[in-house]
């Protein structure tokens, strides 16, 4: 074999694998509406900053994003405070794979209940009705990209 002919089509075949990385990420960032951060000088903030120093680096790091905001949070065990990003879409099926668990009674997830993620039911109460149950567990049967088997 002719090891330069070789050479050089590994050669190619990194910048074509370079090329469809970089279509792939301007796809990613028109669709989401997201920026590229590659530019963007990130800043070392600690605990410790000063609080303009964190609220400079989470406008720079979501710059453009008007689906991105900060969220405040308290932890009632330590009693400390802060901002966390947060997304309008996080909770939207199709939009985001975020895992959820619900705890609700039947009523909320009655008639006109729809997420297709939902792969697993915990029953904590005795049914009476047959047709409730059918209905839970249909909720669960709903196709859903990656989901491989229902539980009850």
């Amino acid at each position: 074999m002719n090891q330069s002919r070789i050479n050089a089509i590994s050669a190619e075949l990194r910048k074509i694998e370079d090329w469809k990385k970089a279509l792939l990420d301007e796809l990613t960032r028109l669709q989401t509406g997201s920026r590229n951060t590659s530019n963007v000088q990130i800043l070392e903030v600690t605990n410790q900053s000063k609080a303009a120093d964190k609220i400079h680096l989470f406008r720079s790091l979501f710059k453009g994003r008007v689906d991105v905001y900060p969220r405040r949070f308290e932890s009632q065990r330590t009693g400390r405070s802060g901002y966390q990003p947060a997304c309008e879409n996080e909770w939207i099926s199709g939009i985001s794979d975020k895992p959820r668990i619900i705890l609700a009674t039947g009523r909320f997830l009655g008639e006109a209940f729809d997420d297709s993620r939902l792969d697993t039911l915990f029953l904590t109460l005795p049914v009476s009705w047959k047709g409730v149950l059918v209905q839970y567990s249909g909720r669960l049967h709903r196709d859903h990209h990656g989901k491989q088997e229902a539980i009850i």
